[in-house]
């Protein structure tokens, strides 16, 4: 992906042929040591800029609107999602996501083809969450 037309890139996804992408991000940190890797599927690498990501993005919008952080759900289903279902108020994963998201979450709802946002709405609006 690219910025307006002569910025550096924005993002380099790299996907694997279902092999371990370990000694890829392993070569990717040597070359650019100060690049955020981070990963949205088993054979997706994503490769960022310093201080890029879904929690980046998601502290500077509530900046920019000035919500509360404790104030925000966020919900996620992959590892780059982690970060954001950390730092929000009420993280949320989706009951099939992954293993590190499902433990960096406050609570699990249903999986993403069973509603998984309906159901966290739904649980906000029923009251009190944990």
């Amino acid at each position: 992906m690219n910025g307006p037309a002569g910025s550096p890139p924005t993002k380099v996804m790299l996907i694997s042929d279902g092999r371990n992408p370990a000694p890829l991000a392993d070569l990717v940190t040597h070359h650019c040591p100060d690049a955020l890797l981070v990963q949205s599927e088993d054979t997706y690498l994503e490769v960022l800029p310093p201080g890029a990501g879904k929690e980046s993005a998601l502290r500077e919008l509530a900046a920019r609107y000035g919500m509360d952080i404790t104030r925000i759900a966020a919900i996620g289903d992959n590892p780059n999602d982690t970060g954001m279902v950390r730092l929000a108020g009420l993280g949320a994963a989706v009951g099939d996501g992954h293993p590190q998201v499902l433990k960096a979450a406050d609570i699990v709802v249903a999986p993403c083809s069973e509603g998984a946002v309906a159901d966290l709405v739904g649980r906000i609006l029923d009251g009190p969450l944990p």
